[in-house]
């Protein structure tokens, strides 16, 4: 599941960002995204137990529940843009360092978490966020 989770962070990110050409609504868009992933990150960092781990995946569901639909919007706004190679298109250098810090932020976050993973309330947290993230690919 912890493999599962972090991809769809991922994913979320690729969808984000393969959703339009530079402007400042798809940057303001993709700034957002890495911030609640970042905080999430930290959220899971400070995590002590299950119920912290399920608590800062609740969080990171809500908050990207509300991104969702300015994420759809930039998607049929801007269909064009890809990211290849997981990194960054060009359009969106200025925020380099942030995915970077993001991906490494959640790679540690996830490898101190992993000892919750089985639990009951992290798999239904777990599971909430996986639904909450369909809503990416539905039409």
């Amino acid at each position: 599941m912890k493999k599962l989770t972090f991809f769809l962070v991922v994913a979320v990110m690729f969808t984000l960002v393969g959703c339009g050409s530079k402007s400042s609504e798809a940057e303001a868009v993709l700034g957002d995204v890495i911030d609640i992933t970042i905080a999430f990150a930290d959220n899971l960092e400070k995590a002590s137990d299950a119920s912290g781990v399920a608590a800062a995946i609740d969080q990171y569901t809500a908050d990207m529940k509300k991104m969702i639909p300015r994420i759809k919007e930039m998607q049929a706004k801007y269909p064009d843009l890809d990211m290849k190679g997981g990194k960054l298109p060009d359009e969106f250098k200025e925020f380099d360092g942030k995915f970077t810090d993001m991906n490494a932020k959640m790679m540690k976050a996830f490898t101190k978490a992993a000892s919750y993973m089985s639990d009951p309330k992290v798999l239904k947290a777990q599971q909430d966020m996986v639904n909450a993230m369909m809503e990416l690919t539905k039409k």
